[in-house]
Protein backbone atom coordinates (compact mmCIF):
# COMPACT_ATOMS: atom_id res chain seq x y z
CA UNK A 1 0.00 0.00 0.00
CA UNK A 2 1.42 2.97 -0.92
CA UNK A 3 0.07 6.81 0.47
CA UNK A 4 0.52 10.07 -0.87
CA UNK A 5 2.10 13.06 1.75
CA UNK A 6 -1.43 14.31 2.35
CA UNK A 7 -2.72 11.00 3.95
CA UNK A 8 0.16 9.91 6.02
CA UNK A 9 -1.16 12.72 9.01
CA UNK A 10 -4.42 10.73 8.76
CA UNK A 11 -2.99 7.14 8.36
CA UNK A 12 -0.87 8.02 11.78
CA UNK A 13 -3.97 9.26 14.00
CA UNK A 14 -6.06 6.87 12.84
CA UNK A 15 -3.29 3.25 13.21
CA UNK A 16 -0.83 5.22 15.77
CA UNK A 17 -2.47 5.96 18.46
CA UNK A 18 -2.04 1.80 19.35
CA UNK A 19 1.18 1.38 17.44
CA UNK A 20 4.31 3.51 18.73
CA UNK A 21 6.31 2.17 15.23
CA UNK A 22 3.73 3.90 13.11
CA UNK A 23 3.60 6.94 15.28
CA UNK A 24 7.44 7.37 14.67
CA UNK A 25 7.18 6.83 11.30
CA UNK A 26 4.67 8.96 10.20
CA UNK A 27 6.55 11.45 11.91
CA UNK A 28 9.68 10.49 10.49
CA UNK A 29 8.19 10.53 6.61
CA UNK A 30 6.96 14.25 7.65
CA UNK A 31 10.65 15.40 9.22
CA UNK A 32 12.10 13.83 5.82
CA UNK A 33 9.78 16.12 3.68
CA UNK A 34 10.49 18.92 5.40
CA UNK A 35 15.00 18.45 5.33
CA UNK A 36 14.26 17.82 1.56
CA UNK A 37 16.57 20.56 -0.18
CA UNK A 38 18.32 21.83 2.10
CA UNK A 39 22.14 23.61 0.85
CA UNK A 40 25.11 22.01 2.11
CA UNK A 41 26.52 24.19 5.26
CA UNK A 42 29.78 24.54 3.36
CA UNK A 43 28.32 26.03 -0.03
CA UNK A 44 25.99 28.39 3.22
CA UNK A 45 29.17 28.98 4.72
CA UNK A 46 30.56 29.99 1.47
CA UNK A 47 28.66 32.30 0.51
CA UNK A 48 28.32 33.64 3.87
CA UNK A 49 32.14 34.85 4.04
CA UNK A 50 32.19 35.62 0.51
CA UNK A 51 28.91 36.81 -1.31
CA UNK A 52 30.52 37.29 -4.74
CA UNK A 53 30.24 33.66 -4.47
CA UNK A 54 26.74 33.26 -4.78
CA UNK A 55 25.62 32.97 -8.76
CA UNK A 56 28.39 30.77 -8.68
CA UNK A 57 27.21 28.44 -5.83
CA UNK A 58 23.65 28.96 -6.92
CA UNK A 59 24.16 27.38 -9.97
CA UNK A 60 25.20 24.25 -8.78
CA UNK A 61 21.48 23.45 -7.09
CA UNK A 62 19.94 25.23 -10.13
CA UNK A 63 21.18 21.75 -12.17
CA UNK A 64 21.31 19.49 -9.09
CA UNK A 65 17.62 20.71 -7.52
CA UNK A 66 16.06 21.71 -10.79
CA UNK A 67 12.05 21.33 -9.78
CA UNK A 68 12.64 22.61 -6.45
CA UNK A 69 14.53 25.36 -7.84
CA UNK A 70 11.95 26.08 -10.17
CA UNK A 71 8.87 25.81 -8.30
CA UNK A 72 10.69 28.23 -5.82
CA UNK A 73 10.52 30.88 -8.64
CA UNK A 74 7.02 30.22 -9.85
CA UNK A 75 6.41 31.02 -6.40
CA UNK A 76 8.39 34.34 -6.90
CA UNK A 77 6.56 35.10 -10.17
CA UNK A 78 3.65 34.87 -8.45
CA UNK A 79 4.84 36.96 -5.51
CA UNK A 80 5.71 39.73 -8.29
CA UNK A 81 2.23 39.34 -10.12
CA UNK A 82 0.49 39.62 -7.10
CA UNK A 83 2.19 42.84 -5.50
CA UNK A 84 3.52 44.12 -8.45
CA UNK A 85 6.82 44.50 -6.57
CA UNK A 86 10.02 44.99 -8.84
CA UNK A 87 12.24 41.70 -8.74
CA UNK A 88 15.32 41.99 -10.22
CA UNK A 89 18.27 39.14 -11.04
CA UNK A 90 19.81 39.97 -8.26
CA UNK A 91 17.06 40.15 -5.59
CA UNK A 92 15.37 36.84 -7.04
CA UNK A 93 19.00 35.22 -6.65
CA UNK A 94 19.03 36.53 -2.91
CA UNK A 95 15.41 35.32 -2.39
CA UNK A 96 17.03 31.66 -4.02
CA UNK A 97 19.46 31.29 -1.45
CA UNK A 98 17.69 32.65 1.12
CA UNK A 99 15.12 29.57 0.86
CA UNK A 100 18.05 27.10 -0.15
CA UNK A 101 20.24 28.07 2.82
CA UNK A 102 17.82 28.90 5.55
CA UNK A 103 14.66 27.82 3.92
CA UNK A 104 12.79 31.17 3.89
CA UNK A 105 9.42 31.03 1.18
CA UNK A 106 9.73 33.74 -1.17
CA UNK A 107 6.67 35.91 0.55
CA UNK A 108 8.66 35.30 4.22
CA UNK A 109 11.68 37.19 2.31
CA UNK A 110 9.55 40.42 1.96
CA UNK A 111 7.26 40.05 4.84
CA UNK A 112 10.39 40.28 7.01
CA UNK A 113 12.41 42.62 4.65
CA UNK A 114 15.37 40.07 4.50
CA UNK A 115 16.77 42.18 2.08
CA UNK A 116 17.75 44.87 4.56
CA UNK A 117 18.78 41.93 7.09
CA UNK A 118 22.27 40.49 7.51
CA UNK A 119 23.36 36.94 6.97
CA UNK A 120 23.22 36.41 10.98
CA UNK A 121 20.55 38.46 11.48
CA UNK A 122 18.49 35.98 9.41
CA UNK A 123 19.09 33.29 11.07
CA UNK A 124 17.18 34.70 14.08
CA UNK A 125 14.41 34.33 12.19
CA UNK A 126 12.10 30.97 11.95
CA UNK A 127 11.52 29.85 8.76
CA UNK A 128 8.71 28.15 6.78
CA UNK A 129 10.78 25.14 6.56
CA UNK A 130 12.65 25.61 10.01
CA UNK A 131 9.15 25.91 11.51
CA UNK A 132 7.61 22.20 9.99
CA UNK A 133 10.64 20.48 10.96
CA UNK A 134 10.75 22.22 15.15
CA UNK A 135 6.85 21.49 15.31
CA UNK A 136 7.20 17.91 14.31
CA UNK A 137 9.88 17.96 16.35
CA UNK A 138 8.47 19.03 19.62
CA UNK A 139 4.40 17.73 19.00
CA UNK A 140 2.92 14.44 18.96
CA UNK A 141 1.76 13.78 15.58
CA UNK A 142 -1.02 11.99 16.56
CA UNK A 143 -2.34 14.32 19.11
CA UNK A 144 -1.59 17.56 17.03
CA UNK A 145 -4.43 16.57 14.58
CA UNK A 146 -6.77 17.71 17.63
CA UNK A 147 -5.40 20.86 16.36
CA UNK A 148 -5.02 21.04 13.02
CA UNK A 149 -8.22 18.85 11.62
CA UNK A 150 -11.28 21.01 12.26
CA UNK A 151 -13.45 18.30 12.94
CA UNK A 152 -11.39 16.30 15.88
CA UNK A 153 -10.76 19.61 17.25
CA UNK A 154 -14.38 20.16 17.69
CA UNK A 155 -15.04 17.18 19.34
CA UNK A 156 -12.04 17.48 21.26
CA UNK A 157 -12.27 20.97 23.08
CA UNK A 158 -16.75 21.45 22.35
CA UNK A 159 -17.19 23.06 25.25
CA UNK A 160 -15.06 25.62 24.24
CA UNK A 161 -16.63 26.71 20.81
CA UNK A 162 -20.07 27.75 22.56
CA UNK A 163 -21.80 27.38 19.75
CA UNK A 164 -23.49 24.50 17.84
CA UNK A 165 -21.25 22.08 15.07
CA UNK A 166 -21.90 19.74 12.95
CA UNK A 167 -19.51 17.24 10.64
CA UNK A 168 -21.07 16.68 7.18
CA UNK A 169 -18.89 13.69 5.77
CA UNK A 170 -21.88 11.13 4.27
CA UNK A 171 -25.35 10.30 3.14
CA UNK A 172 -25.81 9.20 6.89
CA UNK A 173 -25.47 12.94 7.77
CA UNK A 174 -28.40 14.42 5.60
CA UNK A 175 -31.05 14.56 8.13
CA UNK A 176 -28.54 16.03 10.68
CA UNK A 177 -28.25 18.99 8.23
CA UNK A 178 -31.49 19.56 7.54
CA UNK A 179 -32.01 19.91 11.18
CA UNK A 180 -28.91 22.15 11.57
CA UNK A 181 -29.79 24.47 8.59
CA UNK A 182 -33.37 24.89 9.83
CA UNK A 183 -32.16 26.11 13.41
CA UNK A 184 -29.34 28.06 11.33
CA UNK A 185 -30.14 28.87 8.05
CA UNK A 186 -26.97 31.14 8.28
CA UNK A 187 -24.18 29.28 9.02
CA UNK A 188 -20.24 29.27 8.68
CA UNK A 189 -19.05 26.56 6.39
CA UNK A 190 -15.09 25.17 7.06
CA UNK A 191 -13.73 22.69 4.55
CA UNK A 192 -12.29 20.68 7.44
CA UNK A 193 -8.60 19.42 5.50
CA UNK A 194 -7.81 23.44 4.31
CA UNK A 195 -5.75 26.48 7.06
CA UNK A 196 -5.14 30.00 6.76
CA UNK A 197 -8.82 30.86 6.44
CA UNK A 198 -9.05 28.53 2.82
CA UNK A 199 -12.66 27.56 2.34
CA UNK A 200 -14.39 29.16 4.95
CA UNK A 201 -17.22 30.95 3.90
CA UNK A 202 -20.70 32.37 5.84
CA UNK A 203 -23.71 30.68 4.61
CA UNK A 204 -27.10 31.65 3.72
CA UNK A 205 -29.08 28.69 2.77
CA UNK A 206 -31.91 30.97 1.27
CA UNK A 207 -29.33 32.30 -1.31
CA UNK A 208 -27.45 29.27 -2.61
CA UNK A 209 -29.38 29.29 -5.75
CA UNK A 210 -30.65 25.27 -5.05
CA UNK A 211 -32.39 23.11 -2.63
CA UNK A 212 -31.28 21.83 0.61
CA UNK A 213 -31.28 18.78 -0.26
CA UNK A 214 -29.47 19.64 -3.71
CA UNK A 215 -26.59 21.84 -1.50
CA UNK A 216 -26.06 18.95 0.75
CA UNK A 217 -25.45 16.90 -2.39
CA UNK A 218 -22.94 19.01 -3.48
CA UNK A 219 -21.00 19.15 -0.29
CA UNK A 220 -20.69 15.07 0.13
CA UNK A 221 -19.53 15.43 -3.14
CA UNK A 222 -16.38 17.87 -2.91
CA UNK A 223 -15.11 17.27 0.26
CA UNK A 224 -15.31 16.62 4.37
CA UNK A 225 -17.19 20.13 6.06
CA UNK A 226 -17.54 21.06 9.33
CA UNK A 227 -20.85 23.51 9.73
CA UNK A 228 -20.92 25.84 12.23
CA UNK A 229 -22.95 28.37 14.52
CA UNK A 230 -22.45 31.63 13.69
CA UNK A 231 -20.25 33.75 16.07
CA UNK A 232 -21.51 37.13 17.47
CA UNK A 233 -18.76 38.94 18.36
CA UNK A 234 -19.11 41.71 20.84
CA UNK A 235 -16.07 44.69 21.32
CA UNK A 236 -14.31 43.87 19.17
CA UNK A 237 -16.54 44.44 15.80
CA UNK A 238 -15.55 48.01 16.24
CA UNK A 239 -12.27 47.15 14.25
CA UNK A 240 -14.89 45.60 11.22
CA UNK A 241 -18.36 44.50 11.66
CA UNK A 242 -18.56 41.92 8.76
CA UNK A 243 -15.37 39.69 10.08
CA UNK A 244 -15.11 37.67 13.25
CA UNK A 245 -11.95 39.72 14.77
CA UNK A 246 -9.86 36.98 16.68
CA UNK A 247 -7.31 36.79 18.48
CA UNK A 248 -3.97 34.16 17.78
CA UNK A 249 -2.69 33.20 21.18
CA UNK A 250 0.78 31.05 20.57
CA UNK A 251 1.51 29.06 24.14
CA UNK A 252 4.30 26.97 24.47
CA UNK A 253 4.84 24.05 27.20
CA UNK A 254 8.01 23.57 29.35
CA UNK A 255 7.89 21.53 32.07
CA UNK A 256 4.48 21.05 32.03
CA UNK A 257 4.04 24.85 32.47
CA UNK A 258 2.11 26.78 29.80
CA UNK A 259 3.87 30.38 28.67
CA UNK A 260 1.85 32.94 26.47
CA UNK A 261 4.48 33.77 23.92
CA UNK A 262 3.06 36.14 21.17
CA UNK A 263 -0.78 37.31 20.52
CA UNK A 264 -1.36 39.42 17.84
CA UNK A 265 -5.37 41.01 16.79
CA UNK A 266 -6.94 40.18 13.22
CA UNK A 267 -9.40 41.73 11.79
CA UNK A 268 -10.57 41.55 8.65
CA UNK A 269 -11.83 44.37 5.78
CA UNK A 270 -14.91 45.85 5.19
CA UNK A 271 -17.49 43.23 3.50
CA UNK A 272 -14.94 40.10 4.36
CA UNK A 273 -15.92 37.98 6.68
CA UNK A 274 -12.51 36.05 7.17
CA UNK A 275 -9.82 38.60 8.94
CA UNK A 276 -7.25 35.55 8.43
CA UNK A 277 -4.01 37.94 7.07
CA UNK A 278 -3.48 35.36 4.05
CA UNK A 279 -7.31 36.81 3.03
CA UNK A 280 -6.29 40.82 3.27
CA UNK A 281 -6.74 41.15 6.93
CA UNK A 282 -4.73 43.13 8.63
CA UNK A 283 -2.92 42.17 12.25
CA UNK A 284 -1.50 44.10 15.11
CA UNK A 285 0.75 42.69 18.16
CA UNK A 286 -0.69 42.40 21.60
CA UNK A 287 1.16 42.76 24.98
CA UNK A 288 0.98 39.30 26.45
CA UNK A 289 0.87 40.18 30.25
CA UNK A 290 -1.78 43.58 29.84
CA UNK A 291 -3.40 42.99 26.82
CA UNK A 292 -3.01 46.11 25.33
CA UNK A 293 -2.27 46.43 21.35
CA UNK A 294 1.50 47.42 21.35
CA UNK A 295 1.94 47.84 17.60
CA UNK A 296 0.01 49.32 14.49
CA UNK A 297 -1.41 47.17 12.65
CA UNK A 298 -0.38 45.05 9.37
CA UNK A 299 -1.36 43.96 6.20
CA UNK A 300 -0.21 40.95 4.81
CA UNK A 301 2.52 42.47 2.43
CA UNK A 302 3.96 44.88 4.86
CA UNK A 303 2.17 48.16 4.92
CA UNK A 304 2.09 49.80 8.08
CA UNK A 305 -1.93 50.78 9.16
CA UNK A 306 -2.56 52.83 12.45
CA UNK A 307 -5.83 52.85 12.28
CA UNK A 308 -8.73 50.27 10.47
CA UNK A 309 -9.20 51.56 6.90
CA UNK A 310 -12.78 51.09 7.03
CA UNK A 311 -13.75 51.77 10.52
CA UNK A 312 -10.62 54.13 11.65
CA UNK A 313 -10.44 52.45 14.86
CA UNK A 314 -7.06 52.72 15.95
CA UNK A 315 -5.09 49.94 16.75
CA UNK A 316 -2.24 50.98 19.36
CA UNK A 317 -3.46 52.00 22.93
CA UNK A 318 -6.83 49.57 22.17
CA UNK A 319 -7.45 47.53 25.23
CA UNK A 320 -8.69 43.87 24.90
CA UNK A 321 -11.33 43.34 26.85
CA UNK A 322 -11.08 40.46 29.43
CA UNK A 323 -7.43 39.99 28.83
CA UNK A 324 -6.99 37.82 32.06
CA UNK A 325 -10.12 35.66 31.05
CA UNK A 326 -8.62 35.20 27.55
CA UNK A 327 -5.15 34.17 29.38
CA UNK A 328 -7.27 31.80 31.34
CA UNK A 329 -8.78 29.96 28.65
CA UNK A 330 -5.68 30.04 26.50
CA UNK A 331 -3.83 27.61 29.15
CA UNK A 332 -6.67 25.50 30.32
CA UNK A 333 -6.77 24.67 26.21
CA UNK A 334 -2.55 24.13 26.10
CA UNK A 335 -3.08 21.69 29.23
CA UNK A 336 -5.58 19.70 27.65
CA UNK A 337 -3.33 18.72 25.00
CA UNK A 338 0.14 18.46 26.78
CA UNK A 339 1.77 16.66 24.17
CA UNK A 340 1.25 19.27 21.49
CA UNK A 341 3.38 21.71 23.23
CA UNK A 342 3.34 24.80 20.78
CA UNK A 343 -0.07 25.68 19.39
CA UNK A 344 -1.80 28.80 18.49
CA UNK A 345 -5.26 29.42 19.54
CA UNK A 346 -7.61 31.67 17.24
CA UNK A 347 -9.94 32.67 20.26
CA UNK A 348 -12.77 35.55 19.52
CA UNK A 349 -14.66 37.30 22.40
CA UNK A 350 -18.15 37.39 22.35
CA UNK A 351 -21.19 37.88 24.82
CA UNK A 352 -20.35 34.82 26.70
CA UNK A 353 -17.39 35.60 26.82
CA UNK A 354 -13.76 34.56 25.03
CA UNK A 355 -14.07 31.09 22.70
CA UNK A 356 -12.19 28.73 21.04
CA UNK A 357 -12.57 29.68 17.33
CA UNK A 358 -9.84 27.24 15.67
CA UNK A 359 -6.19 25.58 17.03
CA UNK A 360 -3.32 25.12 15.30
CA UNK A 361 -0.86 22.55 15.94
CA UNK A 362 2.07 23.58 13.09
CA UNK A 363 1.02 27.73 14.07
CA UNK A 364 2.41 30.69 11.39
CA UNK A 365 5.03 32.47 12.72
CA UNK A 366 4.89 35.59 10.02
CA UNK A 367 2.79 37.27 12.78
CA UNK A 368 5.13 38.06 15.34
CA UNK A 369 8.28 38.70 13.07
CA UNK A 370 6.79 40.61 10.99
CA UNK A 371 5.56 43.30 13.19
CA UNK A 372 8.40 43.35 15.71
CA UNK A 373 10.57 43.12 13.10
CA UNK A 374 12.79 40.72 14.17
CA UNK A 375 13.23 36.95 14.49
CA UNK A 376 11.77 34.76 17.80
CA UNK A 377 14.06 31.58 17.09
CA UNK A 378 15.77 32.32 20.07
CA UNK A 379 13.25 32.95 22.58
CA UNK A 380 11.11 30.31 21.13
CA UNK A 381 13.21 27.43 21.32
CA UNK A 382 14.16 28.53 24.87
CA UNK A 383 10.14 28.65 25.65
CA UNK A 384 10.17 24.79 24.28
CA UNK A 385 13.68 24.08 25.74
CA UNK A 386 15.25 22.74 23.16
CA UNK A 387 18.64 22.92 21.68
CA UNK A 388 20.64 22.10 18.93
CA UNK A 389 17.90 21.59 16.36
CA UNK A 390 19.15 23.84 13.98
Amino acid sequence: MFLNLRDIEPFTFKYGRKNALIKKAGTKVKLLQANRHWMKKEDVAAVEADPAKLNEILEKYRKSDKEFVASLQKKIAAYRKMTNVQIDAETENDILFSALAYGFMPDEYYCYRLKEKSFAERKEYVSERERIILFYHVNDIVDMQYARNKQLTYEYFKEYYKRDALEIRSENDRKAFMDFTDKYPVFVQKNIRKNCGQGVKKINIDEVGCTKDEYFSKLITEDCYLLEEPINQDVLSMFNESSVNTVRCITCIRDGKVRILYCFIRTGSNGSFIDNGAAGGGRAGIHTESGMIETDAMTEFGEIVKEHPDSHTVYKGFQMPDWQGLRSLATELALKLPNVRCVGWDLAYTKKGWCLVEANGRPQLIGPQQLYNRGIKAELLDALNITDLF
